[in-house]
């Protein structure tokens, strides 16, 4: 939680978007070979809440990879 905390404690997301966030996340990590190292998925976590901060509401695994 720590990780994830420190992504996002200068924001605010409703409960539908962090939702809309953690699907994303977990749709992009089942992309990686072996389920990815974590500085891979520190790096697709990053860029999720970039793209919310944004104002993006629907985040496809293209668009996090993009």
């Amino acid at each position: 939680m720590g990780i994830a905390f420190s992504l996002v404690r200068d924001s605010v997301f409703g409960p539908d978007n962090i939702r809309a966030m953690g699907a994303a996340f977990e749709k992009a990590c089942q992309t990686l070979r072996n389920g990815g190292r974590l500085i891979a998925k520190d790096v697709i976590a990053k860029r999720i809440v970039a793209l919310a901060q944004e104002g993006e509401r629907v985040i496809s695994p293209l668009r996090i990879m993009g």
